[in-house]
């Protein structure tokens, strides 16, 4: 199972960010790793700016440093990152990486539609609020269209999930 992981918006809320670059909220963590602990060995591909920090020869910067540290707990010891596709597109760039890592169970988590040019066929994706980032609501609603779909399925927030 890979979990593509926007962290700004998902783990940390705009009032974080008010505060300090590449935050990340205590409350949204916590979510995210009751949401990881629901799963067998997920993977974390960071498909957020936040990969940046992630150099090609492996090390990292603090701020992921800080990451790993915080998804330790639920047995996270690295993190993957996505590629960065010319227009911007989240789409592209998760569908590039599924192709080399053959995987068809995954869940992307993010915070803004507009980075998905097709996102009512992006049936993986999950949309929280950048207000509140991802809550323990959100964890609910996604394990619910898991069990729904008999595994993986739509995880789109919408009318009849909220």
């Amino acid at each position: 199972m890979y979990i593509f992981l926007d962290v700004d918006g998902v783990l940390n809320t705009e009032e974080d960010w008010a505060k300090k670059v590449y935050s990340l909220n205590s409350k949204c963590v916590k979510s995210f790793c009751k949401l990881l602990s629901s799963f067998n060995a997920p993977k974390v591909v960071l498909s957020s700016t936040w990969r940046n920090g992630i150099a090609r020869d492996g090390t990292t910067a603090v701020h992921i440093d800080d990451l790993i540290k915080a998804l330790e707990p639920v047995g996270i010891k690295s993190l993957d990152k996505t590629g960065v596709a010319p227009d911007g597109s989240r789409n592209k760039e998760i569908d590039h990486y599924l192709k080399r890592h053959s995987e068809d169970r995954y869940i992307i988590l993010d915070d803004d539609p507009s980075l998905f040019d097709q996102k009512e066929n992006t049936p993986h994706l999950y949309l929280t609020s950048s207000k509140e980032g991802l809550t323990d609501m959100d964890v609910a609603r996604i394990m619910k269209c898991v069990r729904k779909s008999g595994g993986y399925g739509k995880y789109q927030r919408n009318k009849e999930t909220t």
